[in-house]
Formats: structure tokens, C-alpha cells, sequence
């Protein structure tokens, strides 16, 4: 709870109930809890110090999840998160993932997943923080020389998630480089993964496979994208950047990352709010039609709740 705003009492039982303590514990308006609570560190005080004050986090921003005694703020667009008040002095964990690259059309490989920069025990100041959340990269064209798109990267207080690299388009069209790199297939090469596993090489022979795209914990392996890694940052513990799938001359199924947040073989799209890679698509489906986008990314801010 918050202690009452001007000009409303303050009772003592409600500083109580603040601090945690039982209503009817005898407290003193000088013992350190208590001016801690008020924010007077020495020197008078008194009750209209108390007004409006909580030894609770107060911030904004985002989707606001309690549990587990956290609460998390959950961000799958750019946004403001907005401290107002920390007299606890809580410090704060960070997730960021990087947006999902695009996977690559026309035997395409999978589009690797976005980066992930996780930060624990972080300084929380009363203040005003960006935060840009990383789109995904969208599918490369059947029918050009463009791999999938590059995914954006992820911000917050100083770090960065890197955009997962795009997949390769056929063998002629490399994959790209990112937080986890698109699949390629030879004689073209696999991207590198700057925060994760790098892609998978297709093959230029029978059965002509792309390449799966590197996923956070694995690199892509043959047509199959790489798993990513698992976090409760959110309050549910849950996985982070697969990478796609590829796809091959007949159209058949690869297996995108463990974790499911990878796309499909044939223009499967990664999951947003994820960060996974986009599925490459096969050469029966025609020069129209192009790889899947790859997921948007997030960041997810966590403290001590209350």
C-alpha cells in the first residue's frame, strides 16, 4: 500500500502495515525504518514527511506482472519505463532479445534468432528509461538475390541484443550475421552468431536443403534451427530465440528450435514477443512466394515486489 496524501492522517498502524509489521507494533518516528520510509535521513520529521510515500517499487511502462515476489514489466514494442520511486533501494534484472531474422525464399534457409543480454543486480535510479524493442526481419524473396531480412536490435540502459541474422536464399545467397546467425547453404556460407549459435549449412547435393538458422543455445544443425534459452524474467518460465527452419527442393518439413518460438519450414513466421527466426520456404511453392518474418524481440525489467 501507499501512506495517505496530503492533507489526509497518517496513523502510526498504517506506517506499520507499510514497514510490514503488525498494526499494533510500537514504533518511533526516529528508528531508521521509519526514515527511511519518509525519505528524511536525519533531522526533524514528521508526519506529513509520510505523505504519499511506500517502501514499494512505484514504476510504469509496459505489461506489469507480479509473481513469484517480483514484478516484471514486459515490453513487445518501444516504450518508457518510468521509476518514480524506489525508497527500498531495489535493484533490477533485465532480459533483452533481439528481433528474429527472416527466413530466405527458394530452398531457404532458416533466419537465425535475435540476441539475448540478460543483466542481473542492475542499479535502479528514479528516473526515466528507454527502452526499443528489436522487429523482426522480414522473408527474402523467391526470386532475387536477397537473403532474409537482418531482425532489429533490443535496448536498454546501456545494453544491446542484437537482431538474429537473415537466411540464405538458395545457394547463391549467404546467410546473414547477427545475435544468432541465418542458416546458408554451400557453396554460399552460414551467418555468425554474435550473442548465440551461428547457422546451419544446408546442402548443395540430394536432397538440396537449406540451412537452419542458429538459435540462442545452439547453432542451426543441417536444416533444423537451434534451440534458444529458456528464462522466468517474465514470471513464466518460457524460451527465447529458436531459430527457423529450413526448407528443400520438395517442400519437406524441418525442424525449427526446441523451444517453439522458431518458425516453420515453408514461410513460418517466429513468434513476436520472442525473438525467434522466420522458416525458409521450398522451391515447389514458386518464385513468389517469400520466407517467413522473423519475431518480434522484448525486454522484460524485473525488481522486488513489494
Amino acid at each position: 500500500m501507499t501512506l495517505p496524501v496530503s492533507p489526509n492522517a497518517i496513523s502510526l498502524n498504517q506506517v506499520n502495515v507499510e514497514l510490514g509489521l503488525s498494526g499494533t507494533t510500537s514504533i518511533n518516528m526516529n528508528q531508521a525504518s521509519v526514515r527511511t520510509l519518509f525519505g528524511v535521513a536525519s533531522g526533524a520529521i514528521s508526519m506529513s514527511n509520510g505523505w504519499g510515500k511506500t517502501l514499494a517499487v512505484q514504476a510504469t511502462g509496459g505489461t506489469i506482472v507480479d509473481a513469484g515476489g517480483y514484478r516484471a514489466h514486459i515490453f513487445t514494442s518501444t516504450g518508457t519505463f518510468t521509476v518514480s520511486s524506489n525508497n527500498p533501494g531495489r535493484s533490477m534484472d533485465a532480459l533483452l532479445v533481439g528481433g528474429g531474422g527472416g527466413g530466405g525464399g527458394l530452398i531457404g534457409s532458416g533466419g537465425g534468432g535475435g540476441g539475448i543480454v540478460y543483466r542481473a543486480g542492475a542499479t535502479m535510479s528514479v528516473t526515466s528509461y528507454s527502452v526499443t524493442v528489436g522487429l523482426g526481419g522480414g522473408g527474402g524473396q523467391a526470386d532475387s538475390s536477397t537473403a532474409g531480412g537482418t531482425g532489429g536490435s533490443s535496448y536498454f540502459n546501456g545494453d544491446q541484443a542484437y537482431g538474429g541474422g537473415g537466411g540464405g536464399t538458395d545457394s547463391f545467397v549467404s546467410g546473414g550475421s547477427g545475435g544468432c546467425g541465418g542458416g546458408g547453404r554451400s557453396p554460399s556460407s552460414p551467418g555468425s552468431g554474435y550473442q548465440g549459435g551461428g547457422g546451419g549449412s544446408g546442402s548443395v547435393g540430394p536432397p538440396y536443403y537449406g540451412g537452419g538458422g542458429g538459435g540462442a543455445g545452439a547453432a542451426g544443425s543441417g536444416g533444423n534451427g537451434g534451440i534458444g534459452l529458456a528464462y522466468a524474467t517474465s514470471g513464466t518460465n518460457q524460451y527465447y530465440a529458436d531459430g527457423g527452419a529450413a526448407a528443400d527442393l520438395n517442400n519437406a518439413n524441418y525442424s525449427p528450435g526446441g523451444g517453439g518460438t522458431g518458425g516453420a519450414s515453408n514461410s513460418g513466421a517466429g513468434m513476436n514477443g520472442r525473438g525467434g527466426g522466420g522458416g525458409g520456404v521450398g522451391y515447389g511453392y514458386g518464385t513468389s512466394y517469400i520466407g517467413g518474418a522473423g519475431g518480434t524481440g522484448t525486454v522484460i525489467i524485473r525488481y522486488l515486489y513489494p
